[in-house]
């Protein structure tokens, strides 16, 4: 019989392993299977900002079986029925976009897990479970499950959301929203806090900055930045500051 398909992502940074990606948009499985066979560790196939539909998603992710990188999926939004869909064709690993406070989060941690623990919808016989073929996938599933929710503005970093919310496994810090209004000592100064709020609450981080016109020294070195990775400059100071978010990492 199949077993139930452990997350490698989740585990590897559960135990602080440093863990380099890459951003796909590309909607191509011949595209996927490149990149998933390329050293990365993961791989995010993104559907907010690419025509990516579920057909396209279960040819992509058949496609990076055989590779090294873990498949991440982010939903279009916020939705329970979206992160149904994703993880029902096999993602264990999921990037919520644009979560802006305690309840939002809570929300998008609900949608991955089987009641009583949250509001997933039961199928028995998913491309997830290998088409029910997986023992006891129903009550497995849940601990394989990894979270991830983008903090995009300044106000959803003031609603401190990692103290409050206990079960996500991962935060990733943006620089897109509000950016005119966030550059600069307080933009720097509001990322540093919540950095000493992930290392408080053992939670790794992923950064993704995206540089229009900026100096050589201040770009990102690699397409994305992996999880707890961050090369700019700007924000080096505040990574050596945030001590042990990575090394202290734990789940619930």
């Amino acid at each position: 019989m199949p077993e139930m398909q452990t997350n490698a992502f989740k585990r590897a940074i559960a135990q602080g392993k440093l863990q380099i990606g890459l951003w796909s948009s590309l909607c191509s499985n011949i595209a996927a299977e490149v990149i998933s066979d390329s050293g990365f560790d993961w791989i995010l196939l993104d559907t907010e900002h690419s025509p990516n539909e579920i057909p396209d998603l279960v040819t992509q992710l058949q496609a990076v079986q055989r590779g090294t990188a873990t498949p991440i999926i982010r939903p279009a939004w916020n939705d329970a029925v979206m992160a149904k869909r994703a993880l029902d064709i096999g993602a264990q690993t999921l990037l919520f976009p644009y979560v802006q406070n305690v309840e939002e989060a809570k929300r998008a941690v609900a949608s991955t897990r089987y009641p009583p623990q949250g509001i997933r919808g039961v199928s028995v016989a998913a491309r997830a479970s290998r088409y029910g073929r997986v023992p006891d996938y129903l009550t497995k599933a849940n601990d394989e499950i990894c979270v991830l929710v983008q903090v995009e503005t300044r106000a959803a970093l003031d609603q401190r959301l990692l103290p409050q919310e206990k079960r996500l496994d991962q935060h990733h810090v943006r620089e897109h929203h509000d950016h005119q209004a966030d550059r600069g000592e307080e933009h720097r100064a509001l990322t540093q806090r919540h950095l000493v709020d992930a290392g408080g609450n053992a939670l790794p981080v992923l950064f993704h900055f995206v540089f229009g016109v900026s100096a050589p020294e201040e770009r990102v070195k690699s397409t994305k930045a992996g999880a707890g990775r961050v090369t700019s400059r700007r924000v080096n100071s505040c990574v050596r500051n945030a001590g042990s978010a990575r090394s202290r990492a734990r789940w619930w």
